[in-house]
């Protein structure tokens, strides 16, 4: 009796972090919490989608949720939310424990592995999940993201193409447990491999390939100067403020920089700023306006697939208010869109839902990304050999 009392507790401990499925009740639960609570909460939730359109789609949920187990009912969510076309208003499944160890990103040539537990496999290209090829994949994924903006639906991906939670409600494979991946190496070899669940564990990435990489551990804004190329290169990882190092000490460092170097051209990096609060970065636009780096061919503004939210609105102020000239990738962010998240979570399931309080029109009647005036589209090709081609290009200038 005592060792089947300690081989009962072994395999509880075995299987307790994974979350036992939702009961239809529970379905019903969430998505009652989730029909009501967004339209209330929402400043505008029927901008794109019609109201009557939102309903039809809850009510025609409700009567299939007795056959659909918990993946595909939160694809159906991920369905609905897609439909409402807000790109703050988004679906967080609590569902971590099915994270692959594996990190992708998505370059020009298609998507690639960035980080792994392996290092044979960074810098594959996926080619199959399961034996499906990524056209129909993507086809799938397309569902439940937004792919009017390609840049939007690229940054994306990423997040949700490792978890097997995704992957199977889907259709992409029949269990949470593992996947097998196919991947080219780019010498004509195929690698075919079966992928477990590990979210804890370690994985190494990729060499960088851009400036973010070298000042990665120096905080969320810094500044270098390139004697070289007589340049001054800025980068704002996030729209916050560094409490140890406020963002007005950092401006007065950068002003003296300015004074003592006489830069020819002044760089600042947003393509990796996923927003926060816009507003940080006022009193630097304020003060480069009458500065001689607001004049055409001087202030150059990195933006690409990252640049969301505030950082766009800061992008597009660079631009009208400094004649900043855009260089780099189409915005994830809409430049006119709905923001200033706030969220809730679904009773039974925990998943976390955000939603927009606040609409900003920045440039009206311009709908879509906010596109550079010199399009650089992110290589795998540079990433693999260690080129910036987008600072390589200003440069060159």
């Amino acid at each position: 009796m005592k060792k089947l009392f300690i081989l009962a507790f072994l395999l509880f401990a075995t299987h307790s972090n994974v979350p036992a499925q939702l009961s239809k009740q529970e379905m019903r639960n969430d998505l009652e919490v989730f029909a009501t609570t967004l339209p209330q909460k929402h400043l505008n939730l029927f901008a794109k989608l019609d109201k009557k359109d939102f309903e039809k789609k809850i009510s025609t949920l409700n009567a299939r949720i007795d056959s659909l187990d918990e993946e595909s009912f939160f694809i159906e969510l991920f369905q609905i939310i897609k439909a409402v076309g807000d790109e703050h208003t988004r679906l967080f499944p609590n569902q971590s424990n099915y994270q692959l160890p594996i990190v992708f990103s998505v370059f020009k040539e298609g998507c690639f592995v960035t980080e792994s537990t392996r290092p044979e496999l960074l810098y594959g290209k996926l080619t199959a999940i399961n034996g499906i090829s990524m056209k129909e994949i993507l086809r799938r994924y397309k569902k439940i993201i937004n792919d009017e903006n390609p840049s939007y639906f690229n940054i994306s991906l990423p997040r949700y193409l490792n978890n097997t939670f995704i992957l199977k409600g889907l259709g992409i494979t029949s269990t949470k447990d593992s996947v097998v991946c196919s991947f080219s190496d780019g010498k004509g070899d195929t690698i075919v491999t079966t992928l477990k669940p590990d979210p804890k564990a370690k994985r190494i990435k990729a060499p960088a390939y851009s400036q973010l990489e070298a000042f990665k551990n120096a905080g969320i804004y810094g500044q270098h100067y390139d004697a070289a190329h007589n340049s001054l290169y800025v980068y704002y990882h996030s729209c916050r403020n560094d409490k140890e190092r406020p963002f007005g000490t950092f401006m007065q460092e950068l002003f003296d920089t300015i004074a003592r170097r006489s830069p020819q051209k002044l760089i600042i990096d947003l393509r990796y700023n996923g927003g926060g609060n816009s507003s940080i970065l006022d009193p630097l636009i304020d003060s480069l306006q009458n500065n001689y780096l607001a004049r055409e061919q001087s202030l150059y503004v990195l933006i690409g697939k990252q640049t969301f939210s505030s950082a766009l609105l800061n992008a597009m102020s660079l631009k009208k208010k400094c004649h900043a000239i855009l260089v780099g990738e189409p915005t994830a962010g809409t430049v006119n869109h709905y923001g200033e998240t706030r969220t809730f979570k679904l009773p039974c399931s925990h998943a976390t839902v955000t939603y927009s309080t606040k609409y900003f029109e920045t440039w009206k009647g311009h709908d879509g990304a906010l596109h550079p005036d010199k399009a650089i589209a992110a290589s795998a090709e540079d990433f693999k050999r260690g080129h910036d081609t987008v600072l390589e290009y200003i440069y060159r200038l």
